[in-house]
């Protein structure tokens, strides 16, 4: 069954994504979070049939029952709701729900601005991400706490990426890379098996050398360090 595309929404991202209609909802929830950073148990999701639709329901079901039951059509709106008040993940904002420096696909400011009702206008009525009296007051704040934790990195410390699944390697850059943003702090991680993204290189400029996918910048939030040996059961295909 072909993937479909939907609007993934969130209280501080949205953005065009493809899901299978083959997934179940934990599966879903998983993806979700690598998009949205509100991890699965936090979230409440909510199915809109259009972008512009006021009407919805709450996908609910087992962890097992697969999206096909739900029967999504393309460019669906898909909201996930951070139902824990009290997690900073919910005052982060769109970068920071994604692990990597890579959105698979962004709408046009163009297109984005012709349709009725958009995910941006619903935004401003209700005073969320940029919209927010506090947003970079907000955003502030998240900036100097990444800065700091950055600062406790070295290079060369052995880590783990705890997002959509362990991941060990070494950290190998810290810092800001213009080519993604001039503000925020990313660490360059080298992977112990082809899990990444990339070879080091963001839009061709080297930060680091490694092999092709053994390679991705993600937020310091979610590096860990520590004395982490390689997995010896660690393949190439456990990222989905």
């Amino acid at each position: 069954m072909a993937d479909v595309s939907v609007y993934i929404t969130s209280g501080l991202t949205s953005s065009e994504r493809r899901i299978s209609p083959q997934w179940d909802i934990a599966h879903l929830k998983q993806r979700l979070e690598f998009v949205t950073g509100i991890p699965p148990a936090d979230q409440k999701i909510w199915v809109y049939k259009t972008p512009t639709s006021n009407a919805r329901y709450e996908l609910k079901g087992g962890e097992e029952t697969t999206l096909n039951e739900f029967q999504i059509a393309p460019y669906t709106r898909i909201h996930v709701e951070n139902i824990n008040q009290h997690s900073d993940i919910s005052e982060l904002e769109s970068a920071t729900a994604q692990d990597d420096d890579e959105p698979v696909f962004n709408l046009s400011e163009d297109q984005y601005n012709s349709m009725d009702n958009t995910v941006r206008r619903w935004k401003e009525e209700n005073k969320l991400g940029r919209f927010d009296p506090d947003y970079q007051s907000k955003k502030s704040r998240i900036l100097e706490e990444h800065r700091k934790l950055s600062e406790s990195f070295e290079i060369g410390a052995r880590c783990r990426t705890m997002n959509m699944m362990e991941r060990r390697g070494y950290i190998r850059y810290v810092g800001i890379i213009p080519e993604i943003d001039n503000e925020s702090y990313w660490v360059g991680v080298e992977f112990d098996e082809p899990v990444g993204k990339n070879d080091g290189s963001i839009k061709g400029k080297a930060y680091f050398r490694c092999k092709a996918n053994h390679g991705s910048f993600v937020k310091p939030t979610l590096v860990q360090v520590g004395d982490y040996g390689i997995k010896e059961d660690e393949h190439s295909d456990d990222e989905v």
